[in-house]
């Protein structure tokens, strides 16, 4: 037990570990599976990309099926800056990041792109409003999760009103198409 909380047991049993195969490069760092384990995309530096580091996704057609090689999600996601951290819906039609590209509202924000259907490329890179990225110079914002009924955003800031350097905080919002609330430290024992 940690910080007098009793400890969690899972009531599962993994699976056979399975070699990925060669699609995977030194460089790579998985950031996020969709839902329905047919994307898997990657951060990484590999060749090809457009600047620091890219985000990428590997795709296949059925979870028994070997992965397709990795696939660099463009210039509407990808800039000369690092982009990391990729985070899909469970419908996988939004997938949030974090940049540390200029333009910000500080030195990391988290952003995110929509596509129409799971065989569009994804839309242009908006950064997420003012009520979730802190805004300054030495704001840092980052490692967005989406919640699967997408009513909640998960994130690591550096923001004040933590209990240490950086904390777990959460931005709701009542439906999808509503505006996220301000973020809330998900507090302790966390």
């Amino acid at each position: 037990a940690c910080l007098g909380v009793p400890a969690a047991h899972a009531d599962f049993t993994f699976g056979t570990r399975v070699n990925p195969g060669a699609v995977f490069e030194r460089s790579d760092w998985v950031g996020c599976l969709s839902y329905d384990g047919l994307e898997m995309y990657l951060t990484s530096y590999r060749p090809g990309g457009y600047g620091d580091t890219d985000l990428w996704v590997l795709k296949r057609t059925s979870p028994e099926a070997d992965w397709a090689p990795a696939e660099n999600l463009g210039p509407a996601i990808n800039t000369p800056y690092t982009d990391v951290n990729p985070s899909i819906s469970k419908d996988g039609l939004t997938l949030f990041f974090e940049s540390n590209r200029t333009g910000g509202y500080g030195s990391w924000d988290i952003y995110r792109t929509t596509r129409t259907t799971r065989s569009d490329p994804w839309g242009m890179a908006v950064l997420v409003p003012p009520q979730v990225n802190r805004t300054g110079a030495s704001a840092s914002d980052g490692e967005p999760w989406l919640s699967p009924d997408g009513l909640e955003l998960y994130f690591n800031s550096y923001r004040s009103g933590g209990y240490g350097k950086s904390d777990v905080w959460v931005a709701r919002r009542a439906t999808a198409t509503d505006t996220w609330s301000a973020p809330v430290n998900i507090s302790l024992p966390v």
